[in-house]
């Protein structure tokens, strides 16, 4: 639904927006030929890449101290990132798995999607 029903999505006015961003960068924006190719791009060989603002040669060339500073801190982060987001993803199973012990009936999609008022701590679930 859209957020004016109470829902989450926007609905955008595409040709509106393309026209607006045209207009800006005073250029007619070109589209993909049906061959699923840019008309800039046609003469690529299959594999080959364009890197925009720079030859292929010079892409490479010129990486700031920053960033090989922080080249071992990103690939620790893209590590963490994949745990955290392996281990949110299991939480389902897991809950399955305690719900299943326990003899509750799993929550649906149907119960109420307001949050749970405020309570004492429920009771610690026997395991």
């Amino acid at each position: 639904n859209l957020v004016t029903q109470g829902g989450c999505a926007i609905w955008y006015d595409e040709p509106e927006i393309v026209r607006k961003i045209e207009e800006r960068i005073s250029e007619k924006i070109s589209e993909m030929g049906k061959d699923f190719r840019h008309p800039v791009h046609k003469n690529l060989a299959p594999g080959d890449t364009v890197v925009y603002g720079k030859t292929k040669e010079e892409a490479g060339k010129g990486m700031s101290d920053h960033i090989k500073a922080i080249l071992s801190d990103v690939d620790e982060l893209l590590v963490v990132e994949k745990d955290s987001q392996d281990s949110y993803l299991s939480i389902n199973t897991i809950v399955q798995g305690i719900m299943a012990i326990s003899g509750k009936p799993l929550p649906t999609a149907s119960a109420s999607a307001s949050p749970p008022k405020a309570s004492a701590p429920a009771a610690p679930m026997g395991l």
